[in-house]
This record gives C-alpha cells, structure tokens and sequence, in this order.
C-alpha cells in the first residue's frame, strides 16, 4: 500500500525492502498492468487489486518483516497461489513472459 504522497513507484521501491530485503533499481520500473480479483481469504465480493512492474533489484531476497517465506512457484504449481496471483501468472504465460 501506498503511505500518504508516495507515487507507485516511490510505495513499491519502498514496500520491497522492507518485505524482501533488497534495493529495487528505479529507472529499471516498468509497468505491466493492473489485475483485480477475489481478496484471498475475504468475504466473497471483496475485490484486490494489484498494480504489477518488473525491475531489477540489488542485494538477496529473504523474507523480511510481514512476509512469513519466499517460495519460487512454477506454472504447474499456481494453484497455491492466490486468486489474484493465478491471474497474472496467467497472464503472464499468455504473454510468453513464463
């Protein structure tokens, strides 16, 4: 989420070091687009949507403060995946991006 004043780029930059551990490389921020689906785990009707870039980062991911595990999943494993992030990982495969 976004603290009061940040743009996207200022919020993500920020929301990945303190979750992930590592440094996103700004000018390397490239938009793919915005997904919206059922909230996992919220009352049916309760939508998320997520705001999507690809960037290259500096440091090692770990999971860092809210973030319980880091976890590589492949195509064949979306189904462990939130109803949101089956619908970018489709789309990504739609893009030929995985």
């Amino acid at each position: 989420k976004r603290d009061s004043g940040e743009s996207d780029h200022e919020a993500l930059i920020r929301e990945i070091k303190e979750e992930l551990s590592v440094l996103l490389t700004s000018d390397t921020l490239q938009y793919l687009g915005q997904f919206q689906a059922q909230a996992h785990g919220k009352a049916n009707g309760t939508m998320v949507q997520m705001t999507c870039y690809t960037g290259e980062y500096i440091g090692d991911l770990k999971a860092n403060s809210e973030i319980e595990e880091l976890k590589w999943v492949s195509y064949e494993q979306k189904a462990q995946c939130s109803e949101a992030t089956q619908l970018i990982i489709e789309w990504l495969k739609d893009q030929g991006q995985l």
